[in-house]
This record gives C-alpha cells, structure tokens and sequence, in this order.
C-alpha cells in the first residue's frame, strides 16, 4: 500500500485506484507525481514513443519516471518526467532530445497536449502555491489564469490555439472551460454542476464530460456554442477524451451489463469497440483518435494493456517488458504515446499514474466512493 497526502492509503485494487483517484481533490496530479517517485515507488514507469511498429523509451529530465501524454503530427511528444531534484516537470519531446519546459513558479508541471503549431498546454504549481493551466509558445509559459476559483488545468489545444480543460468557479464548481482570444469561457453542464473539457479539434469542437440533472456523468459535444449530450452504451456514465478534425469522438462508456467499454463515436452513432478475448481484461478506454480513425487506449482487469484500434480490429502494443502500459495519444502518421512500466511492478502506484495522466480526471468529486473490488464502473461512486 501507498499512502497520498489527503487520500490515505491506496488500494491495490485497480478498480479501487480509479475511484480514489476521481473523487480525489484538483491538486491530485502534483500529488500523483510526488507519491510515485523513489523511494515511494521501486520501478519506473517510461514515457514511450510506438512508431513503425516498435515501442521506444523516452527517458527522463535525469530522474527515474516518465510518461507521455500528447503527440502532433510532427512527432512532438509532450508530458512529464522526473528530474534529478525528484520533482516532475512539463516535456518536449523534439529530435529525440527530451526538454523541460519549467513551471509557473512552482515545483511542479504537467503537459497534456500540444497543436501541430507547437503550441503545449497543460498545468503547473504557481509561485503561491496554486495550480493553474498553462500554454508554452515561443520557450515562455504563460497562466492561463480560472474562472475565478483557485485552481485550473488545460487538457487539450488546436491549431488555432484554442485551450480547453477544466477550472474552478467562484462558487467552488468545477467547470469545462474554452479559452480563446485571451479570455476563458464557462462552457457550462448537462443540467449538473460538474463538467470537464478534454479535447478540441481545429473546427473548434469541444469534447469532454458533465454531469446531468439526474447526475450521472455523460459525454459531451460542445459546438455552435450548445453542450449536446452524446448518451451511453446503454449504462449510466460516459466520458468522451478525443475528438479528430473529422469530427470522430471516443472514450469510454458504462455498458448495460454492468462493464465499461471503449467507444467510438460517428455519425450520431456510439459504437461499443469492446475488448479482446482471453488474458487482456474486460474493461477498456479510449484516449485518443487519428484523421484515418485509428483508436488508441487501454485495457485492463488485473493488468493493463496499451491497445491500437484500427479498421474494425483491436490490437495490443506490447509494452517495454512488463505487461503494464498505457496508450494516451495518436497522430495522423500512426505514431502512438503513452507510458509502461519495463519492470511489471505490483500495479498499485503505476495504475494511479495511468487512471490519472489517462483521465486527468474529475478533478474535485468529493462524494462516495465505489469499495476496491465492485463490479461497478470504478468512476460510478462519484455520481448520484
């Protein structure tokens, strides 16, 4: 067991680790990143680089963890990694030179995306102690500032340098969030109080999860300036965490027998991309979709498996030795990011890093949790 400050001790359970980590407060990213550094956490976890059918490591800032967490079309990766002081900072991945990009004041940086400008964005410890969304351009980061709360977070940029992500309101909620033109713009809900941007593509569509009246949390479509609610595969929940410049949208959704299931949506339609058969587990997720519809993500029961959907098949990339990985991003050549553990260690710290840098998620839910080992969807517990 590993302990987080605020949390208490974490579940070994996967299951268990999802539903702890999504209840968890905003500043849990920073808190992940600290609690799986040495000595808390034996093995290291690497960024990767899935190119051309081979599975390469990224390195780190002169630490010992990794992990990538968005790609362009140019093989620019962009995400986190361990520096020798033992804090984790924003990346660049460019020419295979790994650089980092600092912090807003703080010890502490995430980046989460970057256009095919070369624009990154992600979050970062402030001076005072905040935690706020950042945009690199041009070597400078700049604070993309809240909605008046105390905290934010960027998740997602386009080629026109639109920002989505999530923020803290002045009453507290937190909130989907566009930032454009200098200024950031409450995107609203589905009739809850909860809502969080994940993805935009260059049309400006936006793509996340709120929660609604009933409060259960479903996917969302922002465009035109309306929040159009993109249903489930017949459960309670949904999530959507990419959208393509052809509008194509996946993530994961609560099924009616009672497993979540990698989605891909098209046409007005979900369609349920399942898992695979035999020892790669009954849960899967996506993260991200290419302009050819190829589908990255993961599955998972007791281990986790980095997966490539492509042309009605599902396969699994295998990772760096052990058999933990996660696929969080895709460009349009094919190239695939994420992160694995060439140790297999026992999964408990390594799954937090991968619930958490693959879902960023639902920063702020403080309610109920789902008990380590329900059958329920791990995120289940966070919604009434």
């Amino acid at each position: 067991m590993y302990t987080i400050p605020g949390m208490g001790a974490i579940p070994r359970s996967i299951r268990g680790l999802f539903a702890r980590f999504a209840c968890a407060p905003p500043a849990l990213a920073f808190l992940i990143a600290a609690a799986c550094s040495p000595p808390a956490m034996a093995n290291s976890v690497d960024a990767f680089l899935y190119s051309g059918g081979v599975m390469i490591e990224l390195g780190t800032l002169g630490g010992v963890n990794s992990g990538a967490l968005g790609i362009n079309d140019a093989g620019q990766v962009v995400g986190y990694a361990e520096t020798a002081g033992g804090n984790q900072n924003a990346f660049l991945y460019s020419g295979g030179i790994m650089t980092g990009l600092g912090t807003l004041g703080g010890s502490i940086s995430l980046a989460t995306a970057i256009s095919n400008a070369g624009e990154v964005v992600g979050q970062s410890q402030t001076a005072s102690g905040g935690n706020d969304a950042f945009s690199y351009t041009g070597g400078v980061m700049t604070d993309l500032g809240t909605l008046g709360g105390a905290y934010s977070g960027a998740l997602g940029v386009n080629d026109a340098g639109q920002v989505v992500g999530q923020s803290q309101t002045a009453s507290g909620a937190m909130n989907a969030f566009l930032y454009a033109g200098g200024v950031m713009t409450n995107l609203g809900t589905l009739g809850g109080s909860y809502s969080q941007a994940t993805g935009i593509n260059d049309a400006g569509q936006v793509v996340g999860m709120a929660t609604t009246a009933s409060g259960a949390q479903h996917a969302f479509l922002y465009s035109g300036g309306g929040m159009t609610d993109l249903g489930t595969l017949g459960g309670r929940n949904s999530a959507a965490f990419g959208i393509s410049n052809a509008g194509q949208i996946v993530g994961w959704s609560d099924t009616a027998n009672g497993y979540w299931s990698a989605f891909l949506y098209s046409g007005g339609a979900m369609t349920d991309l399942g898992a695979l058969a035999g020892p790669w587990g009954q849960w899967s997720g996506a993260t991200s979709v290419n302009g050819a519809g190829q589908v990255v993500g993961y599955l998972y029961d007791a281990q986790q498996y980095a997966f490539l959907y492509t042309g009605g098949g599902m396969t699994v990339l295998s990772p760096i030795g052990g058999p933990y990985s996660v696929a969080t991003g895709i460009n349009d050549a094919g190239q695939v990011v994420g992160y694995t553990d060439p140790e297999a260690p026992e999964p408990a710290c390594w799954s937090l890093m991968a619930a958490g840098l693959v879902l960023f998620a639902l920063l702020g839910m403080r309610r109920r949790l789902t008990p380590p080992g329900s059958r329920r969807h791990p995120l289940a517990g966070c919604f009434r």
